[in-house]
């Protein structure tokens, strides 16, 4: 009985969102706003009650973390926000900078040889031995990246006494026809895109023009979340997770 009541404050919260999103001015919907992804976590943790919400009501730990949803996103998903928001609650689940079960995804636009490329850049927050937190990359993700020559030739192979004769073959191909040289990579050979990325971010064969989007991916308390800006006229506006489902 209490969940239900609990779906239907969520329901009564998109609906008044909605309808206020007409009658409210700029300075209002800007109050509402949750500014940054530091915000965010206090709301989600429960250290800052958001304008709207009634700080004596039974169920305000509950409404705080459905409040942290982009209602566009889950408006047909009522049910599993609210067990996602008593999962989070009574598991007492918190989000902290310093977590390493999250990272920060920054979708941006680059050129290669002139051409116009997306790449993914994934960020996480890394200590040192000094007690210092710092934001690192952690991965890279790309099109461009997964890039590697194909053979030429399925009989190119370098001979098995090759060794014998100080790679001549190998020192041949690497002088003369440089182009061969995926013909003599090993069968399991996998590319490393964040390898890749930092080989051609270096030699400048890559370059940045633009973080177009970010999105900070959360694992916590068996789910995974994600959460991005909103810049929206309306109460329900500015970090908000729009995206969650259950950890396998």
């Amino acid at each position: 009985m209490k969940r239900y009541f609990l779906i239907l404050a969520m329901s009564c919260f998109v609906a008044n969102a909605m309808g206020q999103a007409i009658t409210f001015q700029v300075p209002d919907f800007f109050k509402m706003r949750i500014k940054s992804i530091d915000e965010f976590r206090e709301r989600f943790n429960r250290e800052k009650l958001p304008p709207f919400l009634d700080s004596t009501d039974a169920d305000l730990a509950y409404k705080q973390v459905v409040a942290c949803f982009y209602r566009d996103s889950v408006i047909d998903r009522a049910n599993e926000v609210v067990e996602f928001a008593y999962k989070m609650v009574d598991s007492n689940v918190l989000l902290s900078y310093g977590d390493s079960d999250y990272y920060c995804e920054l979708y941006c636009n680059a050129h290669y040889k002139g051409k116009k490329t997306p790449i993914i850049i994934r960020m996480a927050v890394e200590q040192d031995n000094r007690g210092y937190f710092s934001w690192v990359i952690s991965e890279a993700e790309g099109e461009i990246l997964r890039m590697i020559p194909e053979k030429t030739s399925p009989y190119m192979r370098l001979s098995p006494i090759d060794n014998l004769q100080d790679f001549a073959e190998l020192q041949e191909v690497l002088h003369s026809t440089p182009a061969d040289i995926s013909n003599y990579v090993r069968k399991s050979f996998s590319v490393d895109q964040t390898s890749v990325f930092l080989s051609m971010v270096n030699s400048r064969l890559l370059k940045f023009d633009e973080i177009k989007d970010m999105i900070y991916v959360f694992h916590k308390g068996g789910y995974e979340f994600k959460v991005k800006f909103f810049n929206k006229e309306t109460n329900n506006n500015g970090w908000l997770i729009y995206d969650f489902s259950k950890n396998e």
